[in-house]
C-alpha cells in the first residue's frame, strides 16, 4: 500500500500530493475507529488485525509531505532548517507516541488509540489549512506583475539557482 501510494504520488500528484496525503490518513483514522469502537472478542479478532494492518498507509505521508517540502521551501538554510526540524519532530513523535500506549490499559489501550486518532484528525486540519494557504498565495503572486515570469532565459535560470527564500522569490508557486 505503501508503494501504491508513492506511485500514485508521482504519476498523480503534481498539484494534488497535499490530497494525497490527507486520504494517506483516511485508513489511520478508520483502523483507530475499529480499535478503540469494535469489541474485544473472537469475532472482530479479524476486524482488528484488518485494522492494524492498514494503519501503516499513514507513514506514506511522511514521504509525499518531504517532497512536498523540497519544491515549497525555497533557500538553502530554510530549506536545512525546515527539513531538520520536521525530522526533529517526526523522531519525537516515533519516541513519545508509543509511550501513551499504557500497558495497564491492555489490550484496549483506550488512550493510545484516542491519542493517535486525535492526532490524525489533527493533521488532516493543519494539511487543509496548508491547501488553502498555498492556493490563494498562489493566487495572490498570479496577480502581482513582480511574480510574472520573463521571456530572458538567463534570468529565469539566475532566479531559479539564486538563494532566495520562497517569500523573496515571487515566481515561485507553490506545489500542492
Amino acid at each position: 500500500m505503501i508503494l501504491a501510494g508513492f506511485f500514485l504520488s508521482s504519476r498523480w500528484g503534481e498539484g494534488k500530493r497535499i490530497i494525497l496525503i490527507i486520504i494517506c490518513y483516511l485508513p489511520g483514522i478508520a483502523s483507530c475507529l475499529i480499535l478503540y469502537l469494535s469489541p474485544i472478542k473472537p469475532s472482530t479478532r479479524h476486524a482488528h488485525l484488518f485494522a492494524i494492518t492498514i494503519i501503516p498507509v499513514v507513514a506514506t505521508s511522511a514521504g509525499i509531505l518531504y517532497s512536498l517540502l523540497a519544491s515549497n521551501i525555497a533557500g538553502y538554510t530554510k530549506k536545512s532548517v525546515t527539513g531538520t526540524l520536521f525530522f526533529s519532530a517526526n523522531a519525537v513523535a516515533n519516541i513519545v507516541s508509543p509511550q501513551t500506549f499504557l500497558s495497564s490499559q491492555a489490550p484496549r489501550y483506550g488512550t493510545g488509540v484516542a491519542v493517535t486518532l486525535t492526532a490524525f484528525c489533527v493533521n488532516i486540519v493543519l494539511f487543509m489549512a496548508l491547501y488553502f494557504v498555498y492556493r490563494t498565495e498562489n493566487k495572490r503572486r498570479d496577480s502581482d506583475p513582480a511574480g510574472v515570469e520573463s521571456s530572458d532565459a538567463t534570468a529565469e535560470l539566475i532566479d531559479a539557482f539564486s538563494d532566495k527564500t520562497d517569500r523573496e522569490n515571487k515566481k515561485l508557486r507553490y506545489k500542492m
